[in-house]
């Protein structure tokens, strides 16, 4: 999360710039309190925003994406309130990882029948009997109860198909 209550800060100086046993600048990366990007200042600015929270959605530890909240004016955020909006970008997060990884699967799923209906069409004296002999079966790719093939003037129903 990072939370900008007033876009008109003055940053204080970071005293020593350095770790004096490590000689490397500090790390702020997990602050909420760090400084923010000039250019990102007079990006509020220019739309007039007196106030910015960002939310981060994380995937796999790195960042997916954003919510970003804007104040017209300066705007102090409870640590609760701070916490609980915390809460909501991990829960978001979660969540799209385990949307991609269903869609991923459903995909891979899908693929498969699909090759395996290549096969079978490709065994087949007359490739059409491959669309509907075997399962997985045309059906499955269309996720439907019944279909209809019409080729040369025949007409082949697979499942329950409409009158």
């Amino acid at each position: 999360m990072r939370l900008i209550p007033d876009i008109n800060y003055q940053p204080a100086e970071i005293v020593p710039q350095k770790n004096p046993l490590t000689k490397r600048p500090l790390d702020l990366s997990f602050s909420v309190l760090k400084s923010v990007s000039p250019c990102h200042i007079e990006y509020l600015q220019n739309m007039n925003v007196g106030a910015s929270m960002s939310i981060f959605i994380l995937k796999n530890d790195n960042l997916w994406g954003l919510i970003a909240c804007h104040h017209n004016y300066v705007k102090y955020i409870s640590y609760e309130v701070r916490k609980a909006c915390e809460f909501i970008g991990q829960v978001m997060s979660l969540e799209i990882v385990s949307k991609e990884e269903n869609e991923d699967y459903e995909y891979r799923i899908k693929k498969s029948v699909i090759t395996k209906l290549i096969e079978y069409m490709t065994n087949e004296k007359h490739f059409i009997h491959g669309l509907y002999k075997y399962q997985p079966n045309l059906l499955n790719i269309a996720n439907a109860q019944g279909a209809i093939i019409y080729l040369s003037g025949n007409y082949i129903t697979i499942g329950q198909p409409p009158e």
